[in-house]
């Protein structure tokens, strides 16, 4: 568990992810079109995604050895029932095991580490998966982002308390029974942000003048 030999699996582990699924050289070179995937991704394409692995290898090296880490578990799907009927589900990047028997719920980032004033929003994910382990018995002890951009990479820690992960328990169930109404309604309300700065959907958003179309049933 070094970064030699780390770098030794990137070429297989690339190859396998192509073979897995054609749609995949999608992310790996834009170039291509979707969803007639005929050809793998360029020798440039190929070449500039392995630089950027490489890149994030050496960066989350330099953030904790992995020797010294006891994994107990890699993409662990975790599945649960909040609330009456509200069924989730996700998958725990890394979970590790500490010394007195209990777990560490590790999520990787490869963008920047946020600010302090939105790194509270970060965590509803992680506390999530720490919800559905203790739901199953697990003694969650802490969270880790491990954040990979940026000028430094960096780690943040949390430890979730009952009141945090009941309160994310609850925030959940609220929404999914709203999104129940919306449906049952079929009314979707638009709601402006920066994010729409980035959106292809604008000409059919009536938040910018458009028409939304019909819905399908």
């Amino acid at each position: 568990r070094t970064l030699l030999a780390a770098v030794a699996e990137v070429d297989p582990a690339i190859d396998q992810l192509l073979r897995a699924d054609p749609n995949n050289a999608v992310a790996i070179d834009p170039q291509l079109s979707w969803p007639n995937i005929e050809q793998r991704p360029s020798a440039t394409a190929l070449s500039g995604f392995r630089t950027r692995v490489l890149e994030l290898l050496s960066r989350y090296f330099a953030l904790e050895d992995p020797a010294t880490i006891e994994v107990v578990g890699l993409e662990v799907r975790v599945t649960g029932v909040l609330g009456e009927a509200v069924e989730v589900q996700g998958y725990i990047d890394r979970l590790d095991q500490l010394a007195d028997g209990s777990v560490v719920v590790s999520d990787y980032k490869t963008g920047k580490a946020p600010h302090m004033r939105y790194v509270a929003d970060k965590w509803t994910q992680l506390q999530l998966y720490a919800l559905l382990l203790r739901q199953r018995g697990e003694q969650v002890s802490g969270l880790q982002l491990h954040f990979l951009g940026g000028e430094q990479p960096q780690t943040l820690h949390a430890s979730p308390t009952a009141d945090e992960l009941a309160a994310v328990g609850h925030e959940v169930v609220y929404y999914a029974g709203a999104i129940r109404r919306a449906v049952e309604r079929r009314e979707f309300a638009d709601k402006r942000s920066k994010l729409c700065d980035w959106c292809n959907f604008q000409p059919h958003c009536p938040a910018f003048g458009g028409q939304t179309p019909p819905l399908p049933y």
